[in-house]
């Protein structure tokens, strides 16, 4: 049969085989173990993997759209790559830029300024 540690069970305890543990000159400190104090040093970048979770990006929609060529500029290092926090701010402002609700507010604002300049024309000529 096969023992108590391999099969995870607790091995049964009859009142005859109870074990006592008996204390030893040597203990283990009292002290608490120093350990150093390193201070926590925030990222510089993200992996590919933590800016498509950043971004809730699947890795393959990632690399969907650097095969396209929108996706956001990598430093390698190595084998690995990276995206800097800056580069991704400007990848953000470029696929903001790109909405559809971006091109209508750039198409109103460009309307809005050929009226303006028309009115000026009109006011010169007069």
């Amino acid at each position: 049969m096969a023992r108590g540690e391999i099969t995870g069970k607790k091995p049964a305890q009859t009142p005859d085989a109870v074990m006592v543990i008996e204390a030893t000159g040597k203990s283990q400190s009292d002290k608490p173990t120093k350990a150093k104090a390193t201070p926590k040093v925030p990222p510089a970048w993200h992996t590919l993997r933590e800016f498509a979770a950043a971004h809730r990006l699947s890795m393959a929609m990632l690399f969907k759209l650097k095969n396209e060529g929108r996706g956001p500029r990598e430093i390698a290092i190595g084998s690995r790559r990276y995206v800097t926090f800056e580069d991704a701010a400007q990848w953000r402002a470029e696929r903001e830029a790109e909405s559809p609700a971006a091109l209508e507010k750039a198409a109103a604002k460009k309307a809005a300024a050929k009226k303006v300049a028309a009115q000026q024309q009109e006011t010169t000529a007069a």
